[in-house]
């Protein structure tokens, strides 16, 4: 009996421990956050006053209560999203090189995944002049997928061509949901990035980085793209296929047109799909009559883009989906029929 109540007042001790302790976190860390909030209310103000009277502020200017490496790298980063101006990039050029570099350099180094991160997020602030003294390529192979894509940033802003391919490299190693951080990154990098992926893209032996580029370029189509759509058309590559089909459905031209009309006969029902979508994306008269025929074909997918293309072209279009029969082809009547009825 007296075993029993030495063990129920033990546990009793240990639930009153865990309880304190949870109270204890609790409160430490709502003090903590507190503080922080405080002294980066503080920062930012000081880097205000500084932006008003147009100076350049040094880290010698900030009181030492308030140089805290993560406070400043996030005021900065708050900052820098809004700032471009030469007085603005020289403050920031100044507080990085007098005190978050040296520091960022020593956290990339380290084991714990949340300062290597802390140590990127600095280098991205400034990438072109700090990109010499580190090392960011290996970070991409990094077991953490957030040390992967602040790397990833890192080398996309240092607008190099050999790190980009390394980016790209990375990206289609990755699960294709987690390529969308990539991706967007890339969609969101400057024209010179623009430029070298369509090198690389022309240059590259690897089909699946030249669809990744194919892909990321298709969607601000700031050049010519047709060369790089026509010579990847007939590739083995379904992925490099489709992003040439992106590309004609979004450059009106003879040519695409006729690639376009030519994918309407693929093997593939994904490309013969997609090069309906297109055909109606750049109203290709011309194409009316194919379009036509491919209302009969044995995908449902096929009828259906290749229906609403004819719908998209016009009186011309919607004349001959009018002309489908039941008694001439069951399929191509009620996908004509299901098109019309839309509004």
């Amino acid at each position: 009996m007296d075993l029993l109540v030495t063990i129920l007042i033990i546990e009793l001790l240990v639930l009153l421990f865990c309880f304190a302790s949870m109270v204890f976190v609790r409160f430490s860390r709502n003090f903590w956050e507190k503080q922080t909030n405080k002294h980066r209310k503080e920062l930012k103000e000081i880097f205000v006053r500084s932006i008003e009277k147009q100076q350049v502020l040094t880290i010698e200017e900030i009181p030492s209560r308030l140089i805290h490496y993560e406070d400043i790298l996030s005021v900065l980063e708050t900052f820098d999203r809004y700032f471009l101006d030469s007085i603005w990039l020289e403050t920031k050029k100044c507080i990085i090189e007098g005190f978050l570099a040296k520091k960022a350099a020593s956290y990339t180094k380290s084991s714990n995944w949340r300062k290597r991160q802390l140590g990127l997020r600095c280098i991205a602030l400034n990438p072109k002049h700090l990109i010499g003294n580190q090392n960011i390529v290996p970070f991409l192979n990094d077991s953490k997928f957030i040390i992967r894509i602040l790397a990833a940033s890192v080398l996309i802003h240092a607008e190099q061509k050999d790190l980009l391919l390394a980016v790209l490299k990375r990206m289609v190693q990755e699960a294709p949901m987690a390529r969308y951080a990539y991706r967007d990154l890339l969609i969101n990098g400057s024209y010179t990035t623009f430029q070298w992926m369509e090198e690389i893209a022309d240059e590259e032996k690897d089909s699946k980085i030249i669809a990744a580029c194919l892909g990321i370029l298709s969607t601000k189509m700031r050049h010519n793209l047709l060369p790089l759509a026509i010579k990847q058309i007939r590739s083995t590559d379904l992925f490099c296929r489709l992003a040439s089909i992106e590309i004609f459905s979004k450059t009106p031209s003879i040519a695409s047109q006729k690639y376009l009309i030519e994918s309407l006969s693929d093997i593939n029902p994904q490309i013969r799909s997609q090069a309906a979508l297109g055909l109606g994306l750049i109203h290709a008269l011309p194409s009316i009559a194919n379009l036509s025929l491919a209302l009969q074909d044995t995908e449902w997918n096929v009828r259906l883009q290749a229906a609403n293309a004819l719908k998209s072209m016009g009186k011309e279009g919607k004349e001959e989906l009018y002309k489908q029969s039941q008694a001439q082809n069951a399929q191509a009547f009620e996908i004509a029929k299901y098109i019309l009825s839309l509004p």
